[in-house]
């Protein structure tokens, strides 16, 4: 008499759910006729279906805590990129600071893919202060929502190096 499922069933368990077509009923008739009892195999399932909640929940904290901390590496990049800028810092030094910090800000905010983090971080960092100046050259007033353009502006071959990265180097990582 079987007392454990095996990962095929689990797996089909779990896919069942997914496919909203588990019902208890019928998992118990198909364990019973692997050689499972009834209520082995109402506890088997009940256990297995309990398991795959707790690690959908535990998949979404997991994202939604990558989200919260990629946000504040976005936000903290922007300004320290910025700082250089208002402060008009020119220095080597300061290019070499805002290079540590922003792939400090691309390890810590993508850490499921920390090179493609890394290298975009590192490119936004060095992009942003002169789009920023370029932007604002030779004009007198601007309205605030009009610095979110040269931040998009940098934003656009961040992006792309970072897509390129994600799509090759980690392939076969599970998300984007």
């Amino acid at each position: 008499m079987n007392n454990t499922l095996s990962q095929e069933q689990k797996d089909e368990i779990r896919q069942s759910i997914l496919n909203s077509s588990f019902t208890m009923d019928k998992w118990v008739m198909k364990l019973m006729l692997a050689g499972f009892t009834e209520a082995t195999a109402k506890n088997l399932i009940i256990a297995e279906v309990k398991e795959f909640k707790k690690d959908v929940v535990e998949k979404t904290l997991q994202q939604k805590k990558d989200h919260e901390a990629q946000s504040a590496a976005c936000v903290i990049m922007m300004i320290v990129s910025l700082l250089g800028s208002f402060l008009g810092v020119e220095s080597r030094m300061w290019t070499f600071v805002l290079i540590c910090v922003a792939a400090l800000c691309g390890y810590f905010g993508f850490k499921n893919k920390p090179f493609a983090g890394i290298a975009s971080f590192i490119i936004f960092a060095l992009v942003f202060p002169y789009t920023y100046d370029w932007y604002l050259t030779g004009r007198s007033h601007f309205i605030n929502i009009e610095l979110f353009i040269p931040a998009l502006i940098a934003v656009a071959p961040a992006a792309v190096v970072y897509f390129l990265l994600a799509f090759t180097v980690y392939r076969n990582s599970e998300d984007y």
